[in-house]
Formats: C-alpha cells, structure tokens, sequence
C-alpha cells in the first residue's frame, strides 16, 4: 500500500521542477522521493533520521563560529585594600639606653665627652587620637674621663660626678608606628665631687653648694618596630646651676663654674601595652 502523505510529499517536489533547492530541502526530497515505494516504514524512519544528524552536523560550525564571535564578558577583580596598622602607644614600659654625654662650656668637666648606660620605665596614654602623653624615670651612669681645669697660678680642679638622673613628663605626637616627643621636669646628680690641689697637693676650698638637683628638657623620635617593642634616638639636657668658689687658693676664688651635661641617646623600649598590642583595621 502507497502512503499517501509520502507520495503527497514527493508530489510536490516534483512540482517544482528545475529549481535549485537549499541542501536541506534536496536531502528531505531525496529520502521522501526514494520512501514512495518502500512499504517498509522502519527503513523509512531511519533515513529520516540520517537526515536530520545531516542538517543538525551543516548548522553546528555556523553554530560554533557565532558563539566565538560573541564577547566573553569581563569582570575586573576589585582592588585589594591592606589593612589598616593601628598601633597603641598606652601602657608602662622599661627598657635601657647607651650613648654619650658631653659638658657645657665653662664647666668644670673640660671638653671632653663621655660614655653613658643607663636604663628607664615609664607610662605613657594615648589619645585624641594622635597624641601620647606619659612620664618617665631614667638613670644613667658615665665613665670619668675628666682631667679637670687646670689655672694659669697652677691650681687644678677636678670633678668627678659620675650618676645622672631624672624624672619627667612627655607629650608626643603619633602617626603609624612613629612618636615625636618634648620631655621636661626634674633632673638629679650624685655629687659635686670637686677636688683642688696643687703640684698634686690637696687645697681646702669652700663652695656654694653641691647642686645635686637642677632641672632636664629634651626631646626624641621613638618608632614601633615589633608588636611590644619601640626604639628611639634622644637629645636631652641636664642643668645643675652654678658653682661658685668662696674660698680656696687666690687663683680660683670667686671663679664660677656651670654644672650642665648635653646627652645623646639610642634606646629600646618593651611595652606591656595595657591599651592593647598592635592591631589591623579592616
């Protein structure tokens, strides 16, 4: 039995005679065309399945190249943002120092300089929020160096104060790691130590006092190099007054004498950090 929808089909093709008809087109032609006669409709079935993979492999390249004609979208990464170091300058310290320590013109120490080593503890408040205030305790010891002065009678006067100290306040200002500081207050000294002698001889002598206690101004860069840890480079001054000779041989009496040291100092510092270590802000 002929079906009908087939021979319709194939009918039609035939209809149109010599035109060209796209590849497609001929394929379905060609396998309705040759199915007229076949009475078997599974054979039939098959080739209009062949014919189907046919178009599905013509149509995928145009498929292919289309999709590589398209833009593949692009999303930049945003930036990365380091955290923020906040770094907290409240709590006590102690710590120690090394430097040098050089006196004053007219002194009784002469030019010469001298090694110093010492150590200090202190507390220091953050706040506001880039300003530190604190106070500190720190003791020095030099090495005696000091040949003296010698007068042009043949007198010669020697001192030998050998302990420095003091107790101060300070007020900085901070920013990241660093802190910039002023400090001032009370400054202390073991003695006078004067000796007086000629041709190696010892001389009496009256002075106007002793001038253990004077005052102290100075001022440092501190950095926070280590979570708990700083360094710093200081500059500070001591003052004592004026000694003054009352009495003693004719070639120094009523000779006045200034007690002052100008120290340079580096030191370390560990920080207990009572207002917490350093510190990242996301």
């Amino acid at each position: 039995m002929e079906q009908k929808g087939v021979v319709a089909v194939s009918a039609q093709l035939r209809a149109i005679g010599g035109l060209a008809l796209p590849r497609g087109n001929q394929t379905e032609a060609t396998l309705f065309d040759e199915g007229r006669n076949d009475t078997n409709g599974e054979l039939l079935m098959k080739r209009l399945l062949l014919g189907a993979v046919a178009m599905i492999v013509f149509a995928a390249p145009a498929a292919a190249a289309d999709l590589q004609a398209r833009p593949r979208p692009y999303t930049k990464a945003p930036a990365y943002t380091a955290p923020e170091v906040v770094y907290n300058w409240t709590g006590f310290y102690i710590g120690g120092h090394l430097g040098g320590a050089f006196a004053g013109n007219n002194s009784l120490e002469g030019n010469g300089g001298r090694f110093l080593g010492g150590v200090q503890g202190g507390f220091d408040y953050q706040f506001a929020p880039n300003w530190v205030v604190g106070a500190e305790a720190q003791y020095s010891w030099l090495a005696n160096n000091n040949n003296g002065v010698l007068f042009p009678g043949g007198t010669l006067v020697t001192t030998n104060n050998d302990q420095l100290g003091s107790v101060t306040g300070r007020l900085g200002y901070t920013w990241g790691p660093a802190l910039l500081y002023a400090k001032g207050g009370y400054a202390f000294r073991d003695n006078n130590n004067i000796g007086v002698t000629i041709a190696g001889v010892p001389q009496p002598f009256t002075t106007n006092g002793r001038h253990q206690d004077g005052y102290t101004v100075g001022g440092g860069l501190e950095y926070m190099f280590a979570p708990n840890w700083s360094a710093k480079a200081e500059y500070q001054y001591y003052n004592f007054g004026s000694t003054t000779f009352t009495t003693g041989p004719a070639d120094i009496l009523g000779t006045r004498f200034r007690n002052d040291e100008h120290t340079v100092k580096a030191g370390i510092n560990y920080r207990f950090g009572w207002g917490g270590p350093v510190a990242a802000r996301y």
